[in-house]
């Protein structure tokens, strides 16, 4: 069997795909903390911001193929947003060019500036916040570093067997007695996790002669505020009449880093036969069992 080495084991991402990439290959998983990962995907440590780390990982493990799924999301610690997601990317792709390996690295739509949507799947990067700008120079560090790169730009990841990370905070805040601050005019396709993490896998072995960047997200557009909604439902957070306050990002000077409308054209990943299913459709065959 081939081997993966997957980075970000424990992230909200992380969790589906080790299990599905397993099913048929070889994982080897990093994480800031392996001791938190299962046993059956061969946890190691690896620093992406200690080059050395990165570099005596990737020759120890000899992967076949990596999947960078590792990053420092906005709000968390910004500070390590460039040497994460930029620098460290770019060591993972040199690290991995210098022994013929595949890189499969998840990127955002956040890299777009929200005002020329729909965006192609090759759109040139025209970030507006930190946050994608750390993401848009870890794509140019990896497809600089490594030709047999494929940077997979994507939405808000969402699961239905157990809560996201957006969603867990919007409930913490109800909890403790906070007003939410919905958007309703920033538009973005969540993205299912396992059919992300399903599209990774096929182009890390199925796919594995695709390169350069595919959109993939879902193919329902919808404003933050009622994805936010519809996850409150389908969790079923209790969430009073007044705790949600709407409000609109265009034209204010103190959201200037908000893109309003970041749709991507899925055609790539739809001709490669990848899944990209909306919220609805999701929530529906849930119900349903599928």
């Amino acid at each position: 069997m081939s081997t993966i080495l997957i980075t970000g084991g424990t992230g909200y991402l992380g969790q589906r795909l080790l299990p599905i990439a397993a099913e048929q290959a070889k994982v080897v998983a990093t994480a800031r903390n392996p001791r938190a990962l299962s046993r059956l995907y061969n946890p190691c440590a690896m620093d992406l911001c200690d080059k050395d780390s990165v570099f005596n990982q990737v020759n120890a493990v000899q992967p076949a193929v990596i999947i960078h799924a590792a990053a420092i999301n906005p709000g968390i610690d910004d500070s390590l947003l460039e040497p994460v997601n930029h620098i460290g990317t770019g060591y993972l792709a040199e690290a991995a060019n210098r022994i013929g390996c595949r890189l499969v690295l998840v990127s955002t739509d956040m890299v777009h500036d929200g005002r020329s949507a729909p965006y192609a799947d090759d759109a040139d990067p025209s970030p507006i916040n930190d946050y994608g700008h750390s993401k848009a120079n870890g794509e140019r560090a990896a497809l600089s570093a490594n030709t047999n790169t494929v940077a997979v730009r994507t939405s808000l990841i969402y699961g239905l067997d157990s809560v996201d990370r957006g969603t867990l905070g919007f409930a913490n805040r109800l909890a403790d007695g906070h007003t939410l601050t919905l958007f309703s005019d920033v538009m973005r396709q969540p993205v299912w996790r396992d059919a992300l993490a399903t599209s990774l896998v096929h182009l890390a072995l199925t796919h594995s002669d695709e390169t350069g960047v595919i959109n993939i997200a879902g193919n329902q557009l919808v404003d933050r505020a009622t994805f936010g909604e519809m996850m409150l439902k389908f969790w079923e957070i209790p969430v009073a009449h007044d705790a949600i306050e709407y409000i609109q990002a265009a034209g204010r000077n103190d959201l200037a880093g908000v893109p309003l409308n970041v749709e991507m054209s899925l055609a790539r990943a739809q001709a490669l036969g990848l899944p990209t299913p909306g919220v609805n459709e999701v929530i529906e065959q849930h119900r349903k069992g599928l």
